[in-house]
C-alpha cells in the first residue's frame, strides 16, 4: 500500500504486502524509501512494484497478482505477464 497525500504532504514510505490466497498467509513485504527513488513519491509505488514482483517469480510460480488502478502499475503488470 502506498499513500500519497493530495494536500502536498508525500509519503515517505511505500509497501507492498503479498498474501497467498488459500493458506492467507503473508509471504512477502517490500518497503521501499522516498529516499531510494531520487525522492520522488510517485516512483515509490513502481519500484515497490517491481521489487515484489521479481522477488515472487524468483520463488514461485504467480498465477494471479490484484492490486489496485495505477496506471504505471498495470503497465508493469503486463510486461511482468502478471
Amino acid at each position: 500500500m502506498c499513500l500519497i497525500h493530495p494536500t502536498g504532504h508525500n509519503a515517505q514510505y511505500c509497501s507492498y504486502s503479498t498474501m497467498e490466497n488459500s493458506s492467507k498467509e503473508l509471504i512477502n513485504v517490500v518497503t521501499v524509501d522516498k529516499r531510494q527513488t531520487g525522492r520522488s513519491s510517485v516512483a515509490m509505488e513502481r519500484e515497490v512494484f517491481i521489487q515484489t514482483v521479481e522477488t515472487l517469480h524468483n520463488e514461485i510460480k504467480v498465477v494471479e497478482f490484484c492490486t489496485d488502478a495505477h496506471v504505471q502499475i498495470g503497465a508493469l503488470m503486463s510486461e511482468y505477464q502478471c
